[in-house]
């Protein structure tokens, strides 16, 4: 069976600052299977520049943003397809999960966007570094949704500390009021993690389809295993 190209329906734009975990990423993204779209990188900018050029460089229906530090299942693109192309006009930003591997849990991250809906709103950064909890009190303004699953597509991967530190600080993190507290937890459980970059990428395969059977999702009935 040949693969759909999304071709004006959906584009993927990964941002990078030059973290370790970059080529991890962008090769999870490139391998993707079921499913042909445009890939586009944004290297060297601030998050909201980035972010802002996103709606300006986009031409698709939906896009899909993806930080350097996620690594995603190779049918994550192709189920988020999916999901947004059967979803309400109303919906602006449709939420899924990543398996944080250094802390243990299931986090927030992977997000998809109605270009339209997304350029209607805008957006806008917080002091610390925010976007999507100021597009999300935005969209419902404008009487938009915004939808988050439970399904887990991929990694949130780390590199070392140091560089997880350097991100928070680019970002504005350290503005927040508990910055010490979260900079002290990340310190002990970054630095503890033992997994090199390439294996925390291996997590992404077997260990995700696990996952998500375990957590019953819609990903682990759309997954196809060899």
């Amino acid at each position: 069976m040949s693969e759909p190209d999304l071709d004006g329906q959906l584009e993927a734009f990964v941002i990078t600052n030059g973290r370790s975990t970059f080529d991890a990423c962008y090769n999870s993204v490139e391998q993707q299977q079921r499913v042909k779209f445009k890939i586009t990188v944004h290297k060297d900018m601030g998050w909201l520049e980035a972010n802002q050029k996103i709606l300006k460089d986009c031409k698709s229906k939906f896009f899909v943003r993806i930080d350097d530090d996620m690594i995603l299942h190779k049918h994550a693109i192709a189920f988020m397809w999916k999901i947004m192309n059967g979803q309400s006009d109303r919906i602006a930003l449709r939420g899924f999960r990543l398996w944080e591997p250094y802390s243990y849990k299931v986090v927030k991250g992977l997000k998809g966007y109605n270009l339209h809906l997304a350029q209607t709103i805008g957006f806008r950064i917080s002091k610390i570094g925010k976007i999507d909890k100021l597009f999300s009190a935005d969209a419902a303004k404008r009487k938009c949704k915004v939808k988050y699953g439970t399904d887990v597509l991929g990694i949130h991967a780390c590199g070392d500390f140091k560089e997880h530190l350097q991100y928070a600080l680019m970002r504005g993190e350290d503005r927040g009021k508990n910055f010490s507290v979260e900079r002290a937890w990340m310190k002990q459980h970054i630095n503890a993690y033992p997994l090199s970059i390439r294996k925390q990428a291996r997590l992404a395969g077997k260990f995700l389809r696990r996952l998500n059977r375990e957590q019953q999702t819609k990903f682990a009935k759309f997954m196809v295993y060899e």
